[in-house]
């Protein structure tokens, strides 16, 4: 296939994303409430007042909780193109 030519675009586009994100803070500061905190606040939290282990953690599960959700939709994208031809 084409991937050899796509890869450094790709991650290109993923690291520019990943560090956009980060960097990116007010909307999860503006949906915080005591009665409910995002996962990202919840996750600067715990880094900030030294675990790190925790916040690691979340982090790995909203990681591979967006994966599934990506490849899900892809092998969806994917049905509905085999559906059409």
């Amino acid at each position: 296939m084409h991937l050899p030519l796509i890869a450094p675009a790709a991650l290109t586009v993923g690291l520019l994303s990943f560090v956009s994100a980060t960097r990116d803070i007010s909307v999860p500061v503006l949906l915080y409430s005591p009665s409910s905190r995002p996962l990202s606040i919840l996750m600067l939290e715990y880094t900030f007042t030294g675990e790190r282990e925790r916040g690691a953690a979340i982090g790995v599960l909203v990681t591979v909780f967006v994966m599934l959700l990506m490849v899900g939709t892809r092998l969806f994208a994917r049905r509905l193109l085999r559906e059409r031809a």
